[in-house]
């Protein structure tokens, strides 16, 4: 892509040219408006408001970059180096997943039943922390742990809760192995356990997109094949031991995954279960109460 003098309008008109056929155009559209906002400062107004004006050299070169990257499939949020969550700023790499708006819906339904409490919360499988963020954001005197196996998660998590000026407790620990682990064994009572756990079988990779396999960590996606309900089964067992009674167990499912999960949930002694789609009208989500 050549970076010679352009205006907004030409520019934004060569962007498009670059990726057709790679995304479709409401994806473009969205990319647009991260780059001028991140860029050149223009929001989506200012984009058309000064559509002659001359772009710096400095904003062309890092939209070029930014382009040629796109071009790989890379993601966006990764290009950017960041993505909003919850009203946050989320600092995004391929050290954690990516949010996804999906999850926000599940904060969302937390947010609403106990945002009038002083719930201690477990964040199992933090990644970028943004749910154990945007809980302690949304419930300021909420105790929230956030746990992850992986360091390099849990650093990042780290850098977001200092950007955002949250303070929540790391915990690196393996959730599958709990019952011999003496850091979670010492864990207090928790009011709400809440995750986003791996469920992806394996072999249903070939189904995944190009940028998901290629830039986010596998350890956060993917399970062995048959074993989709593995991580489910483990925090389940961990919150009958580690949450008081009357407690809620929040998680984020596949769509594929939604009885399967409200079985599981029943035959453990869960009540008030109640599965909940996204707004694609998929089942997404899931709430259950221990008795």
């Amino acid at each position: 892509m050549n970076s010679k003098s352009r205006t907004v309008v030409e520019m934004v008109h060569l962007i498009r040219d670059e990726l057709a056929g790679l995304y479709d155009d409401n994806e473009v559209n969205s990319f647009i408006f991260l780059m001028f906002e991140e860029y050149v400062g223009l929001s989506k107004t200012d984009i058309v408001l000064k559509a002659s004006e001359l772009l710096e050299d400095e904003a062309l070169k890092n939209i070029d970059a930014a382009v040629k990257r796109l071009k790989k499939h890379e993601p966006i949020q990764h290009i950017i180096g960041s993505t909003e969550f919850f009203g946050l700023t989320i600092k995004t790499d391929a050290r954690a997943m990516i949010p996804r708006p999906e999850t926000e819906e599940l904060v969302n339904w937390i947010i609403k039943e106990n945002d009038d409490k002083e719930p201690a919360i477990l964040d199992v499988g933090t990644g970028t922390g943004c749910i154990a963020l945007a809980l302690q954001s949304s419930i300021a005197v909420a105790k929230i742990f956030a746990l992850d196996i992986s360091q390099d998660a849990l650093t990042l998590t780290k850098e977001n809760s200092l950007v955002n000026k949250l303070d929540i407790r790391l915990i690196k620990a393996d959730v599958l192995n709990w019952r011999i682990d003496k850091q979670l064994l010492a864990l207090p009572k928790f009011d709400i356990i809440v995750s986003n756990p791996p469920y992806i079988e394996k072999s249903l990779s070939s189904e995944m997109h190009e940028n998901v396999l290629k830039y986010e960590p596998h350890q956060a996606l993917f399970v062995n094949d048959g074993e989709s309900m593995v991580f489910y089964q483990a925090i389940i067992e961990l919150a009958l031991d580690k949450m008081n009674p009357g407690g809620a167990l929040f998680f984020e499912i596949s769509e594929r995954e939604g009885k399967r999960v409200y079985a599981l949930l029943k035959d453990s002694g869960f009540d008030e279960i109640e599965l909940r789609k996204d707004l694609s009208g998929k089942d997404r989500m899931v709430k259950s109460v221990r008795r």
